[in-house]
């Protein structure tokens, strides 16, 4: 009892120190409730929007995008979503201006953290998280800090990437977007969507070593897990991944 004679404080925090969950800085030193993270890389077509989609639709995994923390700051800027190389471009310079490879990756923990703080889970069970949008190998770094995060690389060949792309129609449209006239081929596929997400991120200057390559994250991790999905069966796709997770489970069992 307090010399107010209020026992409601009594052995427990007082209020302004109950709320310390919504500093953002306390976001770094309090625990998390997660099983595990699992981030998902791959060039564009090889099938990882499909495997994030699984996760979380048929598996019970909070799913995150890097991409969604990107297009957060490029809404509060007033930046289109479109064409698609305006928002790499801000990626880019989000990283380079912040002198952090790791800085959409940061921000992404953080809502994680925000979301899944030890003391706000109260009995639910430990979540399993599936992250997504990673760009630059320091975003990779970022999480496996955590302690518990592992890659999973989704790999196709360029010709089944291509193809993915041209029957689905997007290629056309994204194209359209850079320059009317130009046509989908497997030239201008390589020349103006493939090069520039895998290695033309440092073509400008200001970006320094911070511009997107998803080439290097493909070899970031540490203890990767690599899916090949050439093939056509979305049902042999989803038991691969479910494979995946079922070691997963297996290899941690216990929350952090």
């Amino acid at each position: 009892m307090n010399a107010s004679g209020d026992q409601r404080y009594e052995g427990q925090f007082p209020p302004a120190a109950s709320r310390l969950h919504l500093d953002k800085d306390v976001y770094w030193v309090v625990r998390m409730r997660v099983q595990y993270i699992l981030g998902v890389v791959g060039c564009r077509w090889a099938g990882k929007t499909t495997a994030l989609s699984h996760l979380s639709e048929n598996r019970d995994f909070s799913a995150y995008s890097l991409t969604g923390s990107l297009r957060s700051i490029a809404r509060q800027a007033g930046i289109p979503f479109a064409p698609r190389v305006d928002l790499q471009d801000l990626g880019d310079e989000v990283r380079a201006q912040a002198g952090d490879g790791g800085r959409l990756a940061r921000l992404t923990l953080q809502r994680i953290r925000a979301d899944h703080l030890t003391h706000l889970s109260g009995q639910r069970p430990p979540s399993r998280v599936v992250v997504g949008g990673f760009k630059h190998p320091g975003e990779v770094a970022v999480f496996e800090r955590t302690g518990r995060f592992r890659l999973l690389v989704v790999k196709a060949d360029d010709e089944v990437r291509f193809k993915r792309a041209n029957d689905g129609g997007l290629l056309a449209r994204e194209l359209a977007e850079i320059d009317p006239a130009l046509e989908a081929t497997r030239e201008t596929f390589w020349e103006h969507i493939d090069r520039r997400d895998r290695q033309g991120g440092d073509e400008r200057p200001w970006a320094r070593g911070f511009g997107q390559s998803v080439d290097n994250v493909l070899t970031a991790g540490s203890d990767p897990v690599t899916i090949v999905n050439n093939e056509h069966s979305l049902v042999k796709f989803h038991q691969a991944v479910d494979e995946v997770v079922t070691n997963l489970d297996s290899r941690y069992r216990s929350p952090r």
